[in-house]
């Protein structure tokens, strides 16, 4: 017997300690242990098999009293109705544990071979105490009849237990099920989650997963992660997905998940069940007969959620248009919950139907209890499609391959993107990228043989911490319905909170094209399914705006506040001098005071767009063109510096070039822009005088 020669002296008092003990506690889930410690029957499961069954159960011990309870002296035994007695065997890993301390609880998981056709009612398990008083030194203190069946997990609940010491809780995260009809098969998906409660890595044993019809036909599904290892690390998760297929003729109608482990036995391996769960479709139907609404409700193992369409918007795009979903997703339980990942399809009225792209929230992953978030989804149509409402049908990814249908929900297409006028902001909030977009300026720049129009747009970081910039993409369209695609300022790098920049949008344009009511339509870029990073190559965008720019104004008449964002030019004095002294040639000599300031809102310098002037005559002719770049460092030459400077210039003609000395002379002041100009301030001067504009 085990450790007889030291439990030989303790018989007296465990007799003592025990002999009040009631022999048969039916009613009670517990049985007591002397007056501070109890044992718990708990996780009952049963293999069903064609030569045995495989029943697995746990005993939790809890000892309340002030000393080690000693579990040597302790153990289960099951018995049939008809007398019959089966041998019951500790889990391997279970076998060192041998003492529960004082103040705590301990689990140890047991299995034993019961009879192929015998039913959980016909059970009972006994727990046994050593008794050297009696013949056979055994003594039941307590019996758990086991008459009320299986221990099911219920769907969208977790179940507890551990590996290895650490703390884990499994879960059917998602069920599907397609059952077949006229024969064909019955098509099971599923995910299971493990998570790691504890402070260390862990091991996880190999799992099989079985799933059981209410007739005890077991079929083992198909099991894959996408993380292959086998641990898992503290607070993360481990999923597995499950699928495989029943024949058509077997219901699969309240099928159970059976957690399954092979253990090694003294007669060979068994398969011993951790866990039985409950499978309910966390999602429901969807196919063609599904009701239209304009709100979904979706229930999963990680939470409740609410999910609405706010409307389509369609915008041109290259030979096709994009199609743009925002759907709002809003947490409806009181807890934090993972923002689900969606994916769906768009059909219209015409009988267009689009598989749409989702674009993934790489910035966030929860929701706070009561919060609503934004998901974007896109897809292409042919730009002469024609249509005049759609119906969504809604699927929450589930794997990489997966999908389970939500339901249908009915969109607006009337929300096409509104057109701006220029002077409107444009407010967008992109998985908590707070952004505002404002058109600073915008017109036409004259080059040789093409023209440029230029848009200048501020971008307004509006949280409250740095962030990485969002790129934007987009295109002109002409009056006439031409359409342009749009360059776009490098946009890389990390833009600080609560300030802006410009950010130059651009395309070239035939000369003979009319500018007026042009057209700019720009969104934020994704491509590849996410947010599109600087360097990559565009292929859709989302939070269109379509602006309507203004027609080319006349360019003031003045010397003071001459803008080239985010700069403010003012020629303060203007001084042209015509020196026909030199034998050889003839020199313009230029001193020009002037003041530059810049708008400290914005943290970028003008990019490629430059300052220039000219001299021209009465009849549009140039004598004098200066490009007048802003510098970057103070020892640039003719460039503009911040403050308030003296700047000269000048330039050779030759002895018989006509200066035109006798026609009256306008400083044109343009914006030049990749060898393009655009003219946005002049003012009349006089030669060989000083302009003094200071006080105008």
């Amino acid at each position: 017997m085990r450790r007889k020669s030291r439990i030989l002296g303790l018989v007296v008092s465990i007799f003592l300690l025990f002999q009040t003990t009631a022999n048969v506690i039916a009613a009670d889930p517990t049985v007591k242990i002397g007056s501070s410690a109890t044992v718990a029957l708990t996780n009952v499961n049963l293999v069903p098999g064609d030569q045995y069954q495989i029943l697995s159960f746990d005993l939790k011990y809890t000892n309340n009293g002030a000393r080690s309870l000693d579990l040597y002296d302790y153990w289960a035994r099951v018995v049939s109705n008809k007398g019959i007695t089966y041998s019951v065997q500790l889990h391997p890993d279970d076998k060192s544990l041998t003492s529960v301390a004082p103040g705590s609880s301990l689990t140890l998981r047991h299995f034993a071979k019961v009879g192929a056709d015998v039913r959980l009612d016909q059970l009972t398990i006994r727990v046994v105490q050593f008794d050297f008083s009696l013949s056979d030194y055994e003594r039941t203190i307590g019996e758990f009849p086991l008459s009320s069946a299986v221990s099911v997990v219920p769907a969208n609940t977790s179940k507890y237990f551990e590996v290895k010491g650490a703390p884990i809780y499994s879960k059917v995260k998602e069920y599907t099920a397609m059952e077949g009809t006229d024969g064909a098969e019955s098509a099971i998906q599923a995910t299971f989650v493990l998570f790691n409660n504890g402070r260390r890595a862990v091991t996880i044993p190999e799992y099989k997963f079985l799933l059981e019809t209410t007739g005890g036909i077991l079929y083992q599904l198909e099991a894959t992660s996408p993380d292959p290892e086998g641990s898992i690390n503290p607070k993360s998760y481990k999923e597995y997905q499950l699928a495989g297929t029943v024949p058509g003729t077997v219901s699969i109608k309240g099928a159970r998940l059976l957690l399954v482990q092979e253990i090694e036995t003294g007669s060979g391996r068994l398969e011993v069940a951790l866990g039985t769960y409950e499978l309910v479709s966390g999602t429901g139907g969807g196919d063609s007969n599904t009701p239209t609404t304009s709100k979904l409700s979706l229930k999963t193992a990680d939470g409740d959620y609410e999910i609405a369409a706010v409307g389509v918007k369609r915008t041109p795009w290259d030979i096709q248009d994009i199609v743009t979903v925002e759907f709002k997703v809003t947490n409806t339980t009181e807890n934090i919950v993972p923002i689900p990942k969606l994916a769906g399809d768009i059909r219209f009225d015409n009988g267009t139907y689009l598989a749409m792209t989702p674009i993934s929230n790489d910035f966030a992953s929860e929701l706070a209890p009561g919060s609503t978030t934004s998901v974007f989804m896109i897809a292409k149509v042919p730009a002469s499609a024609s249509y005049k409402s759609a119906t969504i049908r809604l699927k929450r990814q589930v794997s990489e391959t997966q999908t389970a249908t939500i339901g249908q929900l009915a969109a607006d297409v009337a929300s096409s993107t509104r057109i701006l006028a220029a002077n409107e902001p444009h407010m967008t909030d992109t998985y908590g990228l707070q952004t505002s977009y404002r058109i600073l300026s915008s017109g036409l720049y004259e080059g040789l043989y093409n023209n440029l129009y230029l848009v200048q747009i501020e971008i307004s970081n509006r949280n409250s911490r740095n962030r990485n910039l969002v790129p934007i993409a987009g295109l002109f369209q002409s009056i006439d319905g031409q359409t342009f695609s749009a360059q776009v300022t490098d946009m890389s790098g990390t833009q600080t909170a609560r300030t802006s920049r410009v950010v130059n949008v651009w395309t070239e344009i035939p000369k003979d094209l009319n500018p007026r009511s042009m057209r700019l339509v720009f969104g934020e870029a994704v491509s590849g399914g996410k947010l599109a990073a600087n360097e990559g190559q565009a292929d859709g965008i989302i939070q269109q705006a379509i602006y309507r720019l203004p027609d080319p104004e006349i360019p003031p008449v003045t010397s003071k506040g001459i803008q080239v964002a985010p700069f403010t030019l003012d020629i303060l004095t203007f001084y042209p001098v015509y020196d026909q002294g030199d034998l050889s040639q003839n020199t313009l000599n230029i001193r020009m005071k002037y003041r530059l300031a810049k708008d400290i809102a914005f943290t970028n310098d003008t990019e490629d767009r430059n300052f220039m002037i000219a001299l021209e005559y009465a009849r549009g002719k140039s004598t004098f063109e200066q490009v007048l770049p802003i510098a970057v460092d103070e020892t640039a030459e003719n460039a503009l510096k911040l403050g308030e400077h003296e700047l000269f210039l000048s330039k050779t003609y030759p002895k018989n070039y006509d200066f035109h000395l006798l026609d009256a002379y306008m400083l044109r002041v343009y914006e030049e822009f990749k060898g393009y100009k655009k003219l946005i301030a002049e003012k009349p001067f006089y030669l060989y005088n000083l302009n003094d504009w200071s006080h105008e």
